[in-house]
């Protein structure tokens, strides 16, 4: 192909002596008077081999295709132009053939990738199917991309099911090593088999300051374990004013009350700075419970403890508001992160925690 290129160039100017070349008609002084492109920079007729002018010509070729030429080696007439043009072309489609080729390449050395791509292609295409307004779909890919970000994008159960107990487990505790460390619920020493059956099973999530992670009165559908940063808990008190119930930091979980009890969330939950959360739903919790009793058991104690806890916050806000005394706070004051005013704040312990609070 380069050969054919470089040859025909070195050509063109053979059909200078026509009055027309592809379709442009040439003044009488351009016939007469212009100098073809060999004419211009060769002396044809003495010291310049043919050698010489067909690297030329293949230089040229290089030039004009891979980019738009250098301006030292140029078309000299209309005939010349409209080749120069037509090999510009060319050199476009090749070089979009050659890049599309390379990735390609690239793609199929890194499947993960390419499945990952497909994956958000395919929601910004539902997304902009369904008309989604726009800072909402935004929001939903960024959700999906931190998703993909945290997990395989492959079914990691189905992948790794022909393992042995033991490897299988070793594998998945390996693979979210970071995770678990900052869940102390879920720390393996004692129940390894139930630490990899929940880790397959959490959803990452990530939320910006002031972003709400669920609102008072939702369907109490998953536990959330705060792997990084701090979610603090309001009540709306139906009149317009809002009561503080207390904040969960790093370590700590919550949507534990709704749970156990099956009622809808009793607060709003909102991010106090960029907030990491790992989620579970309450149908996989439901089945590792099943699966796992004694790990059930632990859970359901604690799970009651916090309960009790809950249960005292809740009546002291509906104490305090049948009383119609009460100092209820617009906006919650802080203090290196730290709540400084505040009615309803409670505080509970649980295994590894100095001071944590529940919803």
């Amino acid at each position: 192909f380069w050969y054919f290129i470089t040859s025909s160039t070195f050509h063109v100017d053979e059909f200078e002596d026509d009055d027309e070349v592809f379709g442009v008609t040439k003044s009488d002084d351009e016939v007469n008077l212009t100098p073809t492109w060999r004419e211009k920079f060769f002396d044809v007729n003495t010291t310049t081999t043919v050698e010489m002018q067909y690297v030329t010509s293949f230089y040229w070729t290089i030039a004009t295709m891979l980019a738009v030429g250098y301006g030292d080696i140029y078309a000299a007439t209309s005939g010349e132009r409209v080749y120069s043009i037509v090999t510009q072309l060319l050199g476009s489609i090749v070089f979009g053939t050659v890049i599309g080729t390379v990735s390609v390449l690239v793609e199929s050395r890194d499947p993960q990738g390419r499945a990952r791509k497909e994956k958000l292609d395919e929601l910004k295409t539902y997304l902009a199917d369904r008309d989604i307004p726009t800072p909402l779909a935004k929001q939903a890919k960024d959700a999906m991309a931190y998703y993909l970000m945290q997990r395989s994008v492959f079914d990691e159960s189905e992948a790794l099911h022909h393992l042995p107990t033991h490897v299988y487990n070793q594998i998945v505790l390996h693979m979210y090593v970071g995770t678990l460390e900052k869940i102390e619920m879920l720390k393996p020493e004692t129940e390894p088999d139930f630490s990899a059956f929940m880790m397959l099973r959490l959803k990452p999530v990530t939320l910006k300051a002031g972003e709400i992670a669920v609102e008072q009165g939702d369907v109490a559908d998953e536990v959330s374990f705060v792997t990084r940063g701090s979610i603090r808990f309001m009540v709306d008190t139906g009149d317009g004013r809002k009561a503080f119930m207390g904040k969960v930091s790093e370590g700590n979980y919550f949507g534990d009350y709704s749970y156990r009890k099956r009622t809808a969330r009793e607060s709003t939950a909102t991010a106090m700075g960029t907030v990491s959360l790992c989620c579970i739903s309450k149908d996989d919790l439901d089945e590792a419970f099943d699966r796992f009793p004694p790990a059930a058991a632990r859970f359901h104690r604690e799970f009651d403890t916090r309960a009790d806890n809950m249960l005292k916050v809740l009546d002291r806000l509906n104490r305090v508001l049948n009383s119609g005394n009460g100092n209820f706070e617009k906006d919650l004051q802080l203090e290196d992160g730290v709540v400084v005013s505040s009615t309803f704040s409670q505080s509970m312990p649980h295994p590894g925690m100095k001071k944590a609070s529940t919803d």
